[in-house]
């Protein structure tokens, strides 16, 4: 006996009714499915929404600043700089600001690495560490290395591994401890003036420096080291124009700093001074250069200048000699330079400062 299936007859129109909604239903529920696809896809890291391949990031979040398909927190300042957090690190502006403690001075913050210019992103590894990562690289968590004179360490940001990168630069060195690659300055020693060693009486000096005229021990760096070092990307900062701020102004050694001067107003930036010694100023704008002064707001005596750069007289029309002293309990302790008053229009201009 053959089973019959008995449906109910639905006149036509009501049978098209009956799939056009069951159709919009399915539509609905796919859509809900690809947007919470897309809410838990690793591009938007679950705080927004993929459309055209950028993301559309939720309340809090704003897109990743190498790679627009990532929602990342909104970067701001997430602790003060007060004593205990001397060298602790955040992300600001995708770059690393740290906070910095020198006796004499109010505590306060300065840029460290800028991510965004190295195609990188800033972001905090812990509570006082930050890093560049190199969202490209995959690595084993845990792992680190020193290579061209840059720290790699491997960090896990959003469940994956990625290389956080610290170019050592040029004042200090990359070295590898325990459990981390990191950056630091060298102690500076009389032989050789912290740049050689010492061998049968006469110095054998590190690559870019050599003999003090027909003094062999000691260590100088070379002028065409300068010039390379001068004719590098320059790093941008802005001075100051009363002299209470210079704290806000900081320059490193041995970096190109790229300032706008004001006209007819000083201005002021502060260098950091680590041990007693001879420290000299580039400059590519001759006469800009007034004064380096004390923490009391006194002129440093014995500043004088000395004409071009010989290797590279164009690019440094003049340069500055003078004698510092490291007079504070610890290092660094801060000069400051005074720009001229006397420039008739504003002035884009650019300096460098290194210790001998």
């Amino acid at each position: 006996m053959k089973t019959r299936i008995f449906l109910p007859k639905f006149s036509k129109p009501l049978f098209q009714c009956i799939v056009m909604a069951a159709f919009m239903g399915a539509l609905i529920v796919a859509q809900g499915c690809e947007e919470d696809d897309d809410k838990t896809a690793a591009e938007c890291s679950g705080h927004g929404h993929l459309h055209d391949g950028v993301c559309h990031c939720d309340n809090g979040y704003t897109n990743g600043p190498v790679n627009p398909a990532v929602c990342r927190p909104a970067q701001k300042q997430s602790f003060e700089c007060v004593a205990v957090r001397d060298g602790w690190e955040q992300c600001l502006d995708n770059k690393v600001q740290y906070c910095h403690i020198v006796e004499g001075m109010e505590p306060h913050f300065h840029w460290g690495a800028d991510c965004a210019a190295l195609g990188y992103a800033c972001v905090e590894v812990s509570e006082s560490e930050a890093a560049c990562l190199d969202e490209s690289t995959t690595c084993t968590a845990g792992t680190f290395k020193c290579e061209n004179n840059t720290a790699y360490n491997c960090v896990t940001d959003e469940g994956h591994s990625h290389w956080a990168i610290d170019p050592c630069g040029t004042a200090k060195h990359c070295h590898e401890e325990a459990a981390e690659a990191h950056c630091e300055e060298e102690e500076h020693s009389g032989e050789c003036g912290g740049h050689g060693h010492l061998h049968d009486n006469a110095c054998h000096c590190d690559a870019g420096y050599g003999h003090n005229g027909a003094d062999t021990t000691s260590c100088v760096i070379n002028p065409e080291s300068i010039c390379t070092l001068f004719g590098g990307t320059p790093h941008q900062h802005s001075v100051v124009t009363a002299f209470a701020e210079f704290e806000n102004a900081h320059a490193d050694l041995y970096e190109p700093i790229e300032v706008a001067l004001p006209a007819n107003t000083s201005s002021y930036i502060h260098f950091p001074v680590t041990h007693n010694g001879e420290y000299v100023i580039f400059v590519d704008t001759a006469g800009s250069v007034e004064a380096v002064m004390h923490r009391n707001e006194t002129d440093v005596t014995g500043l004088s200048a000395a004409g071009a750069n010989g290797m590279c007289s164009t690019e440094i029309p003049e340069h500055y000699h003078l004698e510092l002293a490291m007079d504070g309990e610890a290092a660094p302790v801060p000069y400051v330079i005074r720009f001229s008053n006397q420039l008739a229009t504003a002035t884009t201009m650019r300096f460098m400062v290194v210790d001998k």
